[in-house]
Order: structure tokens, then sequence, then C-alpha cells
């Protein structure tokens, strides 16, 4: 009689417990669906201003003009070159460096000195931006820094459409983590 009462409640207890059990994954499963959004929509957005970025100082006069001109004249243009990308390198902690290459791939001008004079076609953002494309590459590490990030690239074109250089903006590495820990800690928090 004890056993025909206590075999039912043990029943009971398992089914239970298993839909708990199930409910609970569920409850997980959807959270961090939310925050798998979340945290894409997020990088979605730091991706889509960093590329406006890189397509603006791409399209600006005075990088058309030093991409076009000669050795001789690129010279000075290189110059105030500089100083506009060192001054967007300052004022933007999410950018780990921004460089100038010409039509054949080699940087003619970086916020990291090293990489002057560098063959960057072997990189496919690179190929890419000499293609005529904006190339928004996977994580990687650089081959001169040595530090993750996310390349930017795309051609720097005269009026007439001809491919003359490339501009290409490196988003720190750091930037992706801290946009999906700042979502995953929002999300947690509620």
């Amino acid at each position: 009689l004890v056993l025909a009462a206590i075999v039912p409640l043990i029943l009971v207890g398992t089914i239970s417990i298993r839909r708990g059990i199930d409910a609970v994954g569920q409850t997980a499963q959807q959270n961090l669906e939310v925050i798998a959004q979340a945290t894409g929509a997020r990088l979605d957005e730091v991706f889509l201003q960093t590329q406006r970025l890189q397509v603006v100082i791409a399209a600006a006069e005075i990088a058309v003009e030093a991409c076009s001109a000669s050795p001789d004249q690129r010279k000075d243009l290189l110059i105030p070159v500089q100083n506009r990308l060192n001054a967007l390198v300052a004022s933007d902690p999410d950018l780990a460096l921004v460089y100038m290459a010409d039509a054949n791939g080699i940087c003619m001008v970086s916020t990291s000195p090293n990489m002057v004079g560098r063959d960057y076609k072997i990189r496919d953002y690179m190929r890419a931006a000499l293609q005529g494309e904006n190339f928004i590459s996977d994580i990687a590490v650089g081959i001169t820094t040595r530090q993750p990030g996310v390349f930017f690239a795309g051609p720097v074109k005269k009026p007439d459409g001809t491919i003359v250089g490339v501009i290409v903006l490196k988003l720190n590495g750091q930037v992706i983590d801290d946009v999906c820990r700042d979502v995953s800690n929002r999300k947690t928090d509620c």
C-alpha cells in the first residue's frame, strides 16, 4: 500500500523536475538569442560607422591628390595626409591605425610609421580595394603590428573613376570584445 502511494509521487516529482529543467533551458536559449541579436546589431552599427568613415577619407580631395601625384609631387602632399590621419586616430580610440597605399598596394603614409614602404597586396582587403570594392575583413592579426583588428579598405578614386590608391582603417580588436561584454552585461543585469 505504501509502495502504491510512493510510486505515483516519484513519477509526478520526476515529471515536474523535468518540466522545470526544460523551462529553464528554454529561458536560457531565449536569453542567448536576445544577447546574440543585440550584439550583432551593435557590431553592425560600429562596422557601418567605420566603413562610412573610410569612404569619406578615401573621397577627400587631399587623398585623391596625393595618390594621383607623381612620386616627386607626392612628398609634399603626404604631410597634410599624415596630419589628417594622425588627427583621426587621436580623436577615435576605436581606431588602431589608418594608412594610405598607392595603386600598387604599397603603404605611402600611416599612423604606424613602420608600415610605410611595405607591400600589403597579400591581404585580401587590399586586393579587393584595388579592384574597386569596399571591403571589411574578418578579425585578423596585423602583419606589422601583430595586434588583432578588423580592416576596412576602399579605393581612392579620381573623379573619372580611376583607382589611384587605397585607404585602410583598422578597428581595434578590443572594440569587438567590449561590445560583446557590454551587451552581455546589460542583458544579464535586467
